[in-house]
């Protein structure tokens, strides 16, 4: 069984952040080892706090199981200091596999997941290194600086800035643009894929669709094919969701 390395923020209810990670991963036949990188107090509405791990402790982790473990591909989701992004880059550099990012900036109510300046050291120091990055429409724009304008334009013009910074491959998710149905957009292939948009609100979206895609890069799927099957686990994932409280629906990721 292949191994994914996922460094993640923890979100007790378990809808997003590793714990959803982790099944999502698991879904796919690949096994989860997973480090986490900041604390959360949040329920399924939004989120009230969080603290970041001591970066020390993160890094002595990652050591010790790179160490013991060979990892396939690397799942990086809430990076939530300016030191930790900065520490840990170079670190996942030297293990020359997949490293799929899903920039979690700010909670699906808009809550801040992040610290003052961190998009700048994001694009810097990790981006860089990244096969591919997952955003929704805000968290590209917050990382290029580039007016939120939802048209297919200013998308290109948007992941092309992104793509400037390093990484390989940009996949644009369309949950939360205005659209009738949801596109999600691959750069620099201009592959647009267009899914039925649901009802409802769901928690843990992201992180179902960059776990996925991670899990199956270590399988050993080619990128594209790999883009294509993760986004219809996640479809099928939010057609099976379920609550668990008044708040948004989670993800079902057992595989059915």
């Amino acid at each position: 069984m292949n191994n994914v390395l996922v460094i993640a923020g923890h979100d007790p209810t378990g809808g997003a952040g590793i714990v959803a990670d982790a099944q999502a991963i698991r879904s796919m036949g690949a096994h989860p080892v997973t480090v986490i990188s900041a604390l959360t107090d949040q329920n399924t509405n939004r989120v009230s706090s969080f603290e970041a791990v001591d970066t020390e402790l993160v890094l002595r982790q990652i050591e010790t199981l790179t160490k013991d473990i060979n990892f396939k591909a690397v799942k990086v989701g809430m990076l939530a200091s300016n030191s930790l992004v900065q520490a840990v880059a170079p670190v996942l550099q030297k293990l020359q596999i997949p490293i799929v990012f899903d920039p979690v900036l700010a909670s699906g109510a808009g809550d801040s997941l992040a610290d003052d300046g961190l998009v700048d050291v994001i694009c810097e120091f990790l981006l860089p290194h990244v096969e591919i990055v997952t955003p929704n429409t805000p968290e590209l724009f917050c990382l290029t600086g580039l007016d939120n304008k939802e048209t297919p334009e200013q998308f290109e013009l948007a992941a092309r800035s992104l793509l400037k910074t390093g990484v390989k491959y940009v996949l644009l998710t369309g949950t939360h643009a205005t659209s009738v149905d949801v596109c999600n957009r691959l750069y620099p292939l201009n592959k647009c894929y267009v899914w039925p948009r649901l009802e409802g609100e769901y928690h843990g979206s992201g992180c179902t669709l960059s776990s996925t895609l991670s899990a199956l890069l270590a399988n050993g799927a080619p990128l594209e094919i790999a883009v294509k099957e993760a986004q219809e686990f996640v479809w099928n994932s939010l057609v099976n969701a379920y609550r668990i409280s008044n708040g948004q629906s989670i993800p079902c990721r057992d595989g059915r």
